[in-house]
């Protein structure tokens, strides 16, 4: 067994909702548990957010992880085509009845269940009560069999982003050393900061050439939050530019599934390791599917799902 994955299995025993499993088995956990929400967004587009959280995902389920990642990119997303797969049904067929969940969910790599067509998740609340339930429950069973359910967000200050990342345990904010990028890495925390009740916040620094870069960036955002927002950001740490990673988007395959053979690779692994120790610590909240379902938001899913009914 790794040390990986005994630690990750030691943390989440200590949580007092498991037992521990045999060795390379899945975490095993009673039906009231559910999984650790971690959304992964950014203040704009091209930041790589998509390649970010697809071999994250990996990167966790390698340590013995049952991990389910949800696109909840408005339009077709990419999480799907990240990793050589082409999902037609997703979860806007679900809301509307067309399919069920387990009909919709892809077999990505080491073993992720992908869901694509999540920002149907937005829709909930202007469902009809059968319809609304009867999601919510499917969604529920999936995310009490999971120990960590990752969320690739819209970008931006839509709903996309925001809902779904302020609802999580904690956002992943991920920036480039772009200037615009800084900026609206800022504003999303920002505006995550002043949710009701606002997720573990820290910020990750992509495509950067050296850890230098990549600590002065986050410092610098550090800071403004504590004048101006009164919260601490957590340096979540840094991606290298690495053209292992435009080859691995060329190819349609992921490269957490080689492991750490890369720079962005170490990279991921040692961001995954933050995260496996965040589980120990999650906090006591409610269904991450509750909180989404009871979002007054405005509607958009069905129009994911209509042209995709209509062409077959």
């Amino acid at each position: 067994m790794s040390d990986q994955a005994r630690l990750l299995r030691q943390l989440i025993e200590s949580r007092g909702d498991i037992a521990l499993a045999p060795a390379h088995a899945p975490l095993m956990r009673p039906a009231s548990s559910r999984a650790f929400v971690l959304a992964v967004t950014g203040g704009k587009g091209g930041v790589g957010k998509t390649c970010v959280a697809l071999n994250l995902a990996i990167a966790l389920a390698r340590r013995n992880a049952r991990v389910a990642l949800f696109d909840a990119n408005a339009g077709l997303g990419g999480v799907d085509l990240l990793c050589g797969l082409n999902g037609y049904w997703n979860l806007a067929h679900v809301v509307n009845g067309a399919r069920r969940l387990g009909d919709v969910l892809l077999a990505g790599p080491e073993n992720v269940r992908i869901l694509t067509g999540a920002s149907a998740l937005l829709d909930l609340p202007h469902e009809s009560a059968a319809a609304r339930q009867d999601t919510v429950s499917q969604l529920q069973e999936l995310e009490q069999t999971c120990d960590v359910v990752v969320v690739d967000t819209g970008s931006g200050a839509g709903r996309h982003a925001r809902k779904p990342a302020a609802a999580a345990d904690a956002a992943l904010v991920v920036t480039t050393p772009e200037a615009t990028s800084i900026a609206e890495a800022y504003t999303t925390i920002k505006a995550l900061a002043a949710a009701a009740e606002p997720p573990r916040l820290a910020l990750l620094v992509n495509e950067t050439e050296s850890a230098g870069q990549a600590e002065t960036i986050v410092e610098r955002i550090r800071q403004t939050a504590r004048l101006f927002v009164h919260r601490d950001i957590e340096d979540a740490g840094w991606i290298p530019r690495d053209p292992a990673v435009s080859r691995s988007v060329a190819r349609r395959m992921p490269f957490a599934i080689d492991g750490s053979s890369s720079p962005a690779g170490h990279a991921i692994e040692r961001l995954s390791r933050r995260i496996v120790r965040w589980l120990g610590e999650q906090p006591a909240r409610t269904s991450y599917i509750s909180r989404l379902a009871a979002t007054p938001v405005a509607r958009v899913a069905r129009e994911a799902a209509r042209p995709l009914c209509g062409s077959h």
